[in-house]
């Protein structure tokens, strides 16, 4: 792992016309291949065959996802076709990443990412380094925008807790942090628009494993190591309530940590995925499972 993060256009992807598959090959042509083969090497009895199948046709790259997620995984690699190598690679952290959450605003063009150098930065597409970077005090697990204010971002750490940050324009006659917790990040970031600074802490009762707040900016969700998600006021960040999301018997009837937390657009829903391979569809009228998969 590089630690770089690599991003496609994927409308430029989803439009490009489709590349037809070359045609299968004829019978005829399949017998004549088959007589040249055993013109030249005699098999035995056990080892004949009248009903070989021809070679696989090779699928058409592009659509099928091919290019765009086994190619130029190198970042050295060089060359190659636009479907190929990826238009824009961010660089900077110094060990692997964690995960990537999307600002929830689009015309915002913003990127979180979290890794285990103990960071947690702030990009926009169209810059190549970090506008922010924030020094966590453990391996940050997660990271989520605020939705109603562009300069407060969540994180979540191995230490069980939950921190709140607010960005800060970074004044240019002031040079990067030596790397101290809540500050603007290690040397060498001399590109950096904003600093960052710890202003709320939540702690919890597990490991935090994701983090997502609903899109009207009213809850925030958290998800645990055993598969509970705990709901907080996204604004005053007092407990609301909490969902187990672990199966009632079997092996993982101690729950599995939650992967992957997306709400609904109207902020009714909430779907859950966790490491025991379910999909669950909860309904925050009453908690209830709407759909379980």
């Amino acid at each position: 792992m590089d630690g770089a993060i690599r991003l496609w256009n994927l409308k430029e992807h989803l439009s490009a016309p489709l590349s037809p598959p070359p045609p299968p090959p004829k019978e005829e042509s399949i017998r004549r291949a088959r007589s040249r083969d055993s013109d030249s090497m005699p098999l035995d009895d056990d080892q004949a065959t009248t009903d070989s199948a021809p070679a696989p046709v090779p699928l058409p790259r592009g659509l099928d996802g091919t290019a765009l997620s086994t190619h130029s995984t190198d970042a050295s690699s060089s060359g190659g076709s636009s479907a190929e190598m990826p238009p824009r690679t961010l660089r900077g952290h110094k060990a692997s990443i964690i995960m990537l959450c999307w600002d929830p605003r689009p015309q915002n063009q913003r990127l979180l990412s979290t890794s285990l150098d103990k960071t947690v930065r702030l990009w926009r597409v169209d810059r190549d380094g970090a506008i922010a970077c924030l020094q966590c005090p453990d391996y940050p697990t997660a990271a989520a925008f605020n939705p109603l204010y562009k300069d407060v971002v969540f994180s979540s750490t191995l230490e069980a807790a939950i921190q709140v940050w607010r960005l800060q324009p970074l004044a240019k006659s002031r040079g990067p942090s030596s790397g101290n917790v809540g500050g603007q990040g290690e040397r060498g970031d001399k590109d950096l628009l904003y600093e960052g600074k710890i202003i709320e802490r939540i702690n919890v009762d597990e490991w935090v494993t994701s983090l997502s707040i609903s899109p009207d900016g009213s809850l925030l969700a958290v998800g645990c190591r055993k598969g509970s998600v705990v709901f907080y006021d996204a604004k005053t960040l007092k407990f609301r309530y909490a969902k187990d999301c672990r199966n009632r018997r079997g092996k993982h009837a101690k729950g599995k940590k939650v992967s992957g937390l997306v709400w609904k657009k109207d902020s009714t829903g909430l779907c859950v995925t966790t490491t025991d391979s379910r999909i669950r569809l909860i309904s925050l009228a009453d908690l209830s499972d709407v759909s379980k998969f």
